[in-house]
C-alpha cells in the first residue's frame, strides 16, 4: 500500500486487517530497518504519515522481481488449458475486487 502513497497507521492497520498496536510494532521494525519513515502531516501536526524510504522502495522492487520469477517458474509447467483456466479465474477475481472497491468508495 505504501508504494502508492503515504498512509497513517490507522489506514495501514485497516488495510492489513490487524490491530493498531500490531501495525505500530510492524512499522517500528520497518523503521528500524530503514525501510519506512514516519513524518508529521504538514496540514495537521497530530497526524503521522508512514512512507517508504528509497531503501524501502528498492527492497520492494527486489521482492517483486523474486516473486515474479518464482511464480513464473511455478506456472511454467501448467498445461495450456490450465493456464487459460487460471487466467479466466483471475479475471473473475479482479472483477470481484473492483466491485468491492466501488462499493467501499460509494459507502464513504
Amino acid at each position: 500500500m505504501l508504494h502508492l502513497h503515504a498512509c497513517n497507521l490507522s489506514e495501514l492497520a485497516e488495510h492489513q486487517g490487524v490491530s493498531l498496536p500490531t501495525m505500530s510494532s510492524t512499522v517500528s521494525r520497518l523503521e528500524e530497518s530503514g525501510l519506512v519513515e514516519r513524518k508529521r502531516d504538514v496540514g495537521d501536526r497530530r497526524v503521522v504519515m508512514i512512507e517508504l524510504t528509497a531503501s524501502g522502495n528498492q527492497k520492494l522492487d527486489q521482492i517483486r522481481v523474486i516473486a515474479e520469477r518464482r511464480i513464473g517458474r511455478m506456472l511454467s509447467d501448467l498445461s495450456p488449458s490450465n493456464k487459460q483456466s487460471l487466467a479466466d479465474g483471475l479475471e473473475i477475481l479482479c472483477k470481484v475486487f473492483e466491485l468491492d472497491e466501488m462499493l467501499d468508495s460509494s459507502a464513504g
